[in-house]
């Protein structure tokens, strides 16, 4: 079959990026068809509505200049040509005009993964609710399942659900990647709805391997990789953070490169900030010998690559920590998520003691499950 996925491919993210990689990937190791549909006009509009339309068009004016001064600007352009490059080399694109053209190219579509299900603000005005429409495929009546969005429904349920209920009710499978967003979703709709692995949980280390085989080895040893390292990848400054990172690499006397896209990493003294590639990023975990993270995908990573890893819990005010504290538990690792400042130091013994036979063993059949019921429901959209 020909399949449409709909996700986020414009919003620059490692995770964004690498979980439309996989689950592009994963159905066209099923023998399908796969591309991914921009959604370019979507993130557009969202920007117009949230900045106003004077201040997006001229956004891209503003970067260039504040790039001429300001090193950690430089930077982010530079990484966002990155991304764009791979999504050249690793991201089948299908740029559209009208929705009419989508029903014309697929027989089918796939909506998932990343957070494209939880409300991109509230209230949710009627352009909103146009935009985020998009993101439950409300422009087709073609077969539709939902792959391993993840649910994060803060606001009034039932009004949520008056918008949203018929939209999943034109589903022919759901399935999502928390179970906690699954019980929000059974509260809405009379479907069934399923949890199952992110997609980047479908590929496996050997896979991963397969996209930075042809990368720039010379390039990420020269800028990014230093040999055996403490490697942490952050999405939010937290001080905690950076203490217990500098105290466990003092003890085992080892260099710390940290991965943010924030300027706040710039300048600690004794850490190294870098901002790498997709490709880059996956190499930096694959070969760091311990993982710090915040981060869903910076522990993905750590855990497909059977790198010690310890994760920190966002701390901040109003934080729900549940896509964690989800991935963590379901593979038997839930002491590995921490409160970086309500603990003491990480001792190597505590990093060092994480069972990778038993975690993969899990993992595997995690996958398989996950994999059984993707196939089960592309066979369904066929009949």
């Amino acid at each position: 079959m020909k399949i449409g996925i709909v996700t986020w491919v414009t919003y620059h993210n490692y995770g964004t990026f690498l979980q439309a990689y996989a689950l592009q990937q994963a159905l066209r190791n099923l023998g399908h068809e796969a591309q991914l549909i921009s959604d370019k006009r979507q993130i557009r509009s969202y920007l117009s509505l949230m900045r106003g339309k004077l201040a997006t068009m001229l956004y891209p004016i503003y970067k260039r200049l504040k790039s001429l001064r300001d090193p950690h600007c430089r930077a982010m352009r530079r990484l966002e040509r990155e991304y764009d490059d791979f999504a050249q080399r690793h991201l089948d694109i299908f740029d559209w005009k009208w929705p009419d053209q989508l029903d014309a190219r697929f027989d089918m579509f796939v909506t998932g993964s990343d957070q494209i299900w939880s409300p991109i603000a509230w209230p949710l005005t009627e352009e909103l609710k146009a935009i985020y429409g998009h993101y439950f495929l409300n422009f087709t009546d073609k077969p539709k399942i939902s792959y391993a969005p993840s649910v994060k429904i803060d606001q009034n349920l039932s009004e949520v659900g008056k918008m949203i209920g018929p939209w999943l009710d034109r589903y022919t499978a759901i399935s999502v990647r928390e179970e906690y967003g699954a019980e929000k979703l059974r509260q809405i709709t009379s479907q069934p709805v399923d949890v199952v692995l992110d997609p980047t949980l479908l590929l496996t280390a050997d896979d991963w391997h397969r996209i930075t085989s042809g990368a720039d080895k010379e390039r990420y040893a020269r800028n990014y990789l230093g040999g055996v390292e403490v490697r942490c990848y952050f999405l939010r400054f937290n001080q905690a953070y950076v203490d217990r990172v500098r105290e466990f690499a003092a003890s085992v006397n080892l260099p710390v490169k940290i991965i943010s896209p924030l300027p706040d990493y710039d300048g600690i003294e004794g850490i190294e900030h870098i901002m790498p590639d997709p490709e880059g990023f996956v190499e930096a975990v694959s070969t760091a010998r311990y993982m710090f993270t915040d981060s869903f995908h910076g522990s993905v990573f750590s855990i497909i690559f059977g790198v010690p890893v310890m994760g920190f819990e966002n701390e901040q005010p109003g934080a729900v920590n549940g896509r964690l504290a989800n991935i963590y538990d379901r593979l038997g690792i839930g002491h590995r998520l921490q409160v970086a400042s309500r603990r003491g130091p990480v001792t190597q013994a505590e990093m060092d003691d994480i069972d990778f036979e038993s975690v993969h063993a899990k993992l595997e059949t995690e996958r398989q499950q996950s994999l059984d019921w993707l196939k089960q429901s592309l066979e369904i959209c066929k009949r």
